[in-house]
């Protein structure tokens, strides 16, 4: 409780930009469901690729924030920080795909509501789960979760990863100089 306390900023952003992103990647899957599959993955990919970046350059703000914190030592460990908390977040959804796949075996109406509800508010992965869904894996209940779920770990890894560069000062794109000549 501790941890989900003192990183509630975090995890409360991380959801708004999850929310966010289930709004961009609607209109992306809406705008490219008719066309060619191919069209659609591709689509949807950039769209977790935009999603991605968002949670990079929000974390690598809250590790940039911590870092006297981490440079004094009274904090360790900001790679796990970074990942549990984007991982707090996405749980949300990664208990919808659980219970999803739970309920497709008990209960068919109940996991198609679970689902409608998980395919609306993680719509930035939709693209990739239809595509899944109808050419590579047909009829499956595992294929949603997995992708869900996954989604979820990999945005996680991001976290991670933009966070830690905040704390060390590090940025992938260097930083441009500002100072005349």
């Amino acid at each position: 409780m501790k941890f989900l306390k003192d990183n509630a900023s975090m995890i409360s952003r991380l959801i708004i930009t999850h929310i966010a992103m289930s709004v961009f990647g609607l209109v992306i899957f809406l705008a490219t469901n008719l066309q060619a599959p191919h069209i659609m993955l591709l689509a949807s990919i950039a769209s977790v690729a935009f999603y991605a970046v968002l949670v990079y350059t929000t974390m690598w703000e809250y590790g940039a924030k911590d870092k006297p914190a981490y440079d004094a030592g009274r904090r360790t460990g900001a790679g796990k920080c970074g990942f549990f908390s984007a991982l707090a977040a996405e749980s949300i959804w990664i208990v919808l795909a659980i219970v999803y796949v739970v309920l497709s075996f008990v209960n068919k109406d109940a996991s198609l509501i679970v689902y409608t509800v998980e395919f609306l508010t993680s719509c930035c992965y939709t693209g990739i789960e239809v595509f899944l869904k109808n050419h590579v894996i047909k009829d499956s209940v595992f294929v949603p979760a997995a992708v869900y779920i996954l989604g979820s770990v990999v945005i996680s890894a991001v976290s991670a990863f933009g966070y830690v560069l905040g704390t060390k000062d590090l940025t992938i794109v260097p930083k441009k100089n500002n100072t005349k000549k």
